[in-house]
């Protein structure tokens, strides 16, 4: 047997298929596909409805922890002021680099 024929008959059988299947199993593979796309668009949906309000609900805490710290290291004055306002500048602009802290320090 060559190699066309075997892939002839394998199309052939393929095209087949569908006037060999019952209609039950049509039916549930149809319900289970519908089922399946439903459950992707409400998690995708679920995730880009929350996503944001998780996210700035953390960069809140950590926002608030760390004006927290620096209010409490510079009441004990072991911040000077000048350096909690470089940290403070710091945490505003992300990405921001910790050696430019010596520019908004003045020096």
């Amino acid at each position: 047997m060559s190699f066309t024929s075997e892939r002839a008959s394998f199309w052939d059988g393929l095209r087949r298929l569908p006037s060999r299947t019952p209609l039950r199993v049509k039916m549930i593979t149809a319900l289970l596909a519908l089922v399946f796309i439903a459950l992707m668009t409400i998690s995708v949906a679920g995730l880009l409805a929350f996503q944001s309000d998780l996210r700035t609900q953390a960069a809140n805490q950590v926002t608030n922890t760390f004006n927290a710290r620096v209010s409490q290291l510079t009441a004990r004055q072991v911040f000077s002021v000048r350096a909690a306002a470089c940290a403070r500048t710091i945490l505003a602009c992300t990405g921001q680099s910790w050696w430019n802290c010596s520019t908004h320090m003045g020096r």
